[in-house]
């Protein structure tokens, strides 16, 4: 009887568990964003909280700062490039290509033709472009109730997160060295991930924008949001984006917003990853570029924007985990 007790209560458990599952699924992204934000902003909470001494009145005030800071100036950001991308449409609608191609083969010797790998291209990367950018304005509801549900969770993670790691260093079934060792791993994928990888992107895409609209290229909001996600990507670059802008000023006839642009993007754009990168990135918390790229798109994928830091961090935290198997093993 005990026995049969037993297996019911395991039933009754499970269902619960997987019924649980099923109303956090859609809120799983809000879940695992406030852990990431909340460790992220931890250490200016820490500082804060030394001054006040409140927990909850400090919680509320860095939350306030990051709606305001962040959230706010993104919102707009946001709007602005969805206006933008319609007048990215029309001008490269508007572009003669045949004329861009003599003009291209004119200058190379190259008898070049243009006009059809090119609008076949731009066409696609275009029609690409504005989906995305529909589908981001319909799902803003959405995404204003991810916001709402991250920042909520933030409040009381701010509070109870020196008791939650304790209570998760505790619980988790690993040896001591293996529970620093994991620990260890994680705070260095979260810091090569967020400050090598998206905040050096976000630079470059601040600066390459400040480029473009020096130097007269359309729609430099909406490009520099390009630039931000391509220089995520390792071996792509911002370089897809300004050098591309730059070759059609100078074939168009524009010498200096083209030469300008090219000197702009090698000597300014460039040295962000090549001097800023290393310095954020010690050799410690060093990321292989696979983990990186895999982890980037399918988090993408996976879990929308949030993905670009969660999908590295767990390919990392499974690769640790393999680690101690092997480690074990071994032994």
């Amino acid at each position: 009887m005990q026995q049969k007790t037993r297996y019911f209560y395991l039933a009754i458990f499970f269902l619960i568990l997987y019924l649980s599952f099923l109303l956090l699924k859609p809120f799983m992204v809000a879940i695992l964003a406030s852990f990431v934000a909340t460790y992220l902003v931890y250490p200016v909470y820490k500082g804060l909280n030394m001054v006040i001494k409140n927990k909850g009145v400090c919680a509320a005030i860095l939350l306030f700062l990051i709606f305001v800071i962040i959230l706010i100036p993104s919102f707009f950001i946001a709007e602005r490039a969805i206006g933008e991308a319609a007048n990215f449409y029309h001008k490269i609608v508007g572009i003669d290509f045949n004329r861009l191609s003599e003009t291209a083969s004119r200058y190379t010797g190259i008898d070049l033709n243009l006009d059809l790998y090119a609008r076949d291209i731009t066409s696609k990367a275009i029609t690409l472009l504005l989906g995305n950018l529909s589908e981001f304005a319909l799902s803003i509801p959405k995404k204003a109730i991810v916001v709402f549900i991250s920042l909520f969770l933030m409040y009381y993670l701010l509070k109870e997160g020196d008791n939650i790691v304790n209570d998760i260093k505790k619980y988790l079934p690993l040896k001591e060295k293996q529970k620093e060792e994991l620990i260890g791993k994680m705070k260095g994928v979260t810091w090569a991930v967020i400050y090598g990888v998206v905040v050096t992107a976000i630079l470059q895409g601040i600066i390459g924008a400040i480029g473009l609209y020096i130097f007269k290229v359309h729609s430099p909001i909406l490009l520099g949001l390009i630039m931000i996600v391509a220089a995520m990507m390792p071996y792509f670059g911002t370089a897809i984006v300004w050098l591309p802008a730059a070759l059609f000023k100078l074939f168009n006839g524009d010498l200096f917003n083209g030469i300008g642009l090219l000197i702009y993007g090698v000597f300014i754009i460039s040295i962000v990853d090549n001097l800023l990168r290393p310095i954020l990135i010690s050799k410690k918390s060093r990321v292989h570029p696979a983990i990186i790229i895999l982890g980037v798109f399918g988090g993408l994928r996976l879990f929308g924007i949030m993905g670009i830091i969660i999908g590295p961090m767990l390919l990392a935290v499974l690769i640790t985990f393999l680690d101690f198997y092997m480690s074990e093993y071994e032994a």
